[in-house]
């Protein structure tokens, strides 16, 4: 198929009437399935770009994040959203500065220059980014086992919603700046049976970020009492293999990320193990998860703690290095007579 054909349709005409688009693109790529070569005849067609903010953005008269088109499948992100995101490392953001040069289906001179600087994104902090996407995905497959009628001891029932709760933590580690070993979730006996406990070790945290970080432990175990009530809803083996994929490619993305300081948004070398999970491989006669994709969940785990340790990656990005880059950008833009209104 030829996307850049694609998007010259009727149905893109927003990237060239939306107020907010217009002439205002600095980059469109292909995203989802397409950009990591998982794709298959049923897979949507996602488009990703970012557009610079106006000069009434700039000074608050206006306002611009992102621009969301569902028919399409379409997300465009302000230039000024996506540089915050990009220097969170956020997995969806970075993937977009990664894709195959033939995914880009309009690069501007401008969005070059933001293409040309995207190692300046990279940092240590993706161990954390792409790990807590990567266990939400891991969240959401256990999940959906137990609404299909897994039938499970009270045990088994708290070892679950643990698992859940210690792959929740991992996020808060870089997201509020605690070390690693500030918080420890449990099982353990009580007078009637089990429940879930914690330790804490905590210095020096916002009382805010702390009532933050109750409220999404708590919403695991939420989320994990709808599914047990919840067995009509039953998740398809289709996305369920999708999720089970997901989860190793980002494990693997990070850890190309850590290791080589660069990573690839295509999957090419990981393809044939990508595409035997997406096809069901690692999936047992009753529908369950085989012992064997646990096993390589684990050492793909080690493996990134591993790269994470020995990586050259800088700790977070560098402030200066991304202002100047967007000063670099507007100052090259309000060239332009629409950026000042004329």
């Amino acid at each position: 198929m030829n996307f850049k054909e694609l998007i010259e349709r009727k149905e893109y005409d927003f990237l060239r009437n939306n107020i907010n688009l217009k002439d205002k693109i600095l980059f469109l790529c292909l995203g989802g399935s397409y950009a990591y070569g998982t794709n298959n005849s049923n897979s949507d067609i996602d488009i990703r770009g970012v557009a610079f903010n106006s000069f009434t953005d700039l000074i608050g008269i206006t306002e611009f994040e992102q621009f969301i088109d569902k028919d399409t499948d379409t997300v465009i992100y302000s230039l000024n959203k996506f540089v915050d995101l990009a220097s969170k490392g956020n997995p969806n953001i970075i993937e977009m500065l990664f894709c195959e040069k033939e995914h880009y289906l309009y690069v501007s001179p401008i969005g070059k220059i933001l293409l040309e600087n995207r190692d300046i994104f990279l940092s240590k902090k993706l161990k954390y980014t792409f790990a807590g996407y990567a266990n939400a995905q891991l969240n959401r497959i256990e999940n959906a086992l137990v609404r299909d009628g897994k039938t499970l001891t009270e045990y088994e029932q708290k070892t679950y919603i643990n698992r859940s709760l210690t792959n929740t933590y991992k996020s808060f580690i870089d997201r509020y700046q605690i070390t690693e070993d500030a918080m420890k979730t449990y099982v353990d006996k009580t007078n009637t049976g089990y429940d879930l406990f914690i330790d804490l070790n905590l210095k020096h945290v916002r009382v805010g970020s702390l009532k933050e970080m109750n409220d999404q432990l708590n919403n695991v175990i939420n989320d994990f009492s709808r599914s047990i009530g919840n067995k009509n809803h039953k998740k398809d083996d289709y996305h369920l293999n999708k999720h089970m994929m997901h989860l190793v490619r980002l494990f693997l993305t990070c850890i190309e990320a850590l290791k080589t300081n660069s990573l690839h948004t295509y999957r090419k070398d990981d393809l044939d193990l990508l595409l035997k999970i997406k096809d069901g491989y690692f999936r047992d006669e009753n529908g369950g998860i085989k012992d064997e994709f646990y096993q390589m969940i684990k050492e793909l785990s080690l493996e990134l703690d591993k790269a994470y340790n020995n990586t050259t990656l800088a700790n977070n990005v560098d402030k200066n290095k991304v202002e100047n880059l967007l000063k670099t950008i507007y100052l090259k833009l309000f060239n332009k007579d629409y950026i000042v209104g004329k």
